[in-house]
């Protein structure tokens, strides 16, 4: 897990350029005539597909998601200071992103919320602020960067509960405390067929389907979803992890899904590259991002 945060910074970036595109046939056909991955964002493609939403139109090759900004200011945090509590965390990412803050890209709706909190507990200080309740990817992130840092999952999930207490979460950090612990010694869909094996009987076909199943497009109108709620999502990922031959080939995957593609990049990116070499040329072309990691 040396460079498990490298590679989920990757991955996010990859797909940023057609984040958030929800339109399948659209990304399949554009597939054929180029590479899906490490685009500009560009208004003319989103335009061209039947449903999208063009967050980021001031990213450049490289750049990350939100979420992606998020896990470089916690890892950033953490690598000072491992003991930074996680009750904090809420602080850490508004300093990020309030009002004269550097950040300028699109800002998710628990960080809009709690821009709003915020501002409003300046007006009133007997203002309570309830707590968001998220069940999205964006709870991942501690998970991939405390373990860069050396922290516990238990450490983890204590900062993933500050924006949302899905109870999935747990489950889903165990199956991927399993992955990396093992996926350098034996096949990596050996490991994540024996993880399937031990799942919650609910969950389990869902994620059955998710590597018995090759058409990618078949599976998810079936049994999953491009969203960015974790029920989409992380099922999803396993697909992608499961059927990818290389590293390369689970980024364009991915990216050629659609939907929340960027967030979803983060774990097979962290995945993926615990499995197979990650290239040079794509640590290269997010320079400008892993910098912000030295």
């Amino acid at each position: 897990m040396e460079h498990l945060l490298r590679n989920a910074l990757i991955g996010n970036a990859a797909a940023l350029g057609l984040n958030w595109i929800y339109d399948m046939p659209f990304l399949e056909r554009l597939s054929k005539k180029q590479s899906l991955t490490f685009l500009k964002p560009d208004q003319n493609l989103y335009d061209q597909s039947k449903k999208s939403y063009f967050a980021y139109p001031l990213a450049d090759i490289g750049d990350v998601s939100f979420q992606g900004m998020i896990a470089l200011w916690l890892y950033q945090t953490l690598k000072t200071n491992p003991q930074y509590p996680f009750d904090k965390y809420d602080d850490l990412l508004y300093e990020n992103i309030k009002e004269g803050s550097s950040y300028q890209g699109y800002i998710e709706a628990y960080g809009k919320k709690l821009i709003e909190d915020r501002l409003h507990m300046e007006k009133d200080p007997t203002f309570f602020s309830r707590p968001f309740e998220d069940d999205q990817l964006v709870g991942f992130v501690p998970y991939i960067v405390c373990h860069q840092v050396g922290l516990t999952t238990t450490r983890a999930l204590k900062f993933t509960h500050v924006f949302g207490t899905h109870p999935d979460y747990l489950l889903y950090f165990n199956m991927l405390d399993t992955f990396f612990k093992r996926a350098k010694q034996t096949s990596h869909k050996k490991v994540i067929e024996e993880i399937i094996e031990f799942m919650p009987l609910d969950k389990k076909e869902t994620f059955l389907q998710a590597i018995k199943m090759t058409d990618t497009k078949k599976y998810i109108a079936t049994y999953a979803g491009t969203a960015c709620h974790i029920p989409h999502a992380v099922p999803v990922i396993f697909h992608v992890v499961y059927h990818s031959q290389s590293f390369e080939e689970g980024l364009e995957m991915n990216t050629r899904i659609g939907g929340a593609s960027a967030d979803r990049g983060m774990l097979i990116g962290a995945m993926l590259g615990e499995v197979f070499n990650v290239d040079e040329s794509l640590i290269k072309k997010t320079n400008k991002t892993l910098a912000l990691l030295v």
